[in-house]
């Protein structure tokens, strides 16, 4: 998600999925990497380069989750999806490989367990 994220942030793009599917069609996942996204700078080939039309493209750490069925370069079907951050949603998504077919699994517990809000983890460890 972090090469949607600084698309987002550095352009005049306001819609996320967009942004993912324009960085499908132009064959990059983060075009924006090394100059404004920190990763190690290759220079004899750039793994970030999409060879081949994926089934499934997928952005994590997004504001909510968003899929998108469209249609590859070469007519095969894509499905795009924007998923929520997890430790907000405490959700994930499943995808039907087959069909492309999605659909969110919510998890929760009730065990008790609260997690801390602030503090060192000495003083996390203090309070129990």
């Amino acid at each position: 998600g972090d090469g949607v994220d600084d698309i987002y942030r550095f352009s005049s793009h306001d819609d996320r999925m967009s942004i993912l599917e324009h960085t499908l069609s132009c064959g990059h996942l983060v075009p924006t990497a090394p100059d404004t996204l920190g990763c190690f700078p290759f220079y004899k080939s750039d793994p970030f380069i999409i060879k081949q039309c994926p089934n499934v493209l997928f952005a994590g750490n997004q504001p909510k989750l968003t899929a998108k069925q469209i249609a590859g370069k070469d007519g095969q079907q894509v499905l795009l999806v924007l998923l929520p951050r997890f430790s907000v949603s405490h959700s994930c998504v499943l995808v039907n490989l087959r069909t492309l077919e999605y659909r969110e699994l919510h998890i929760s517990t009730s065990l008790g367990f609260q997690s801390p809000t602030s503090g060192s983890p000495e003083e996390q460890m203090d309070q129990s």
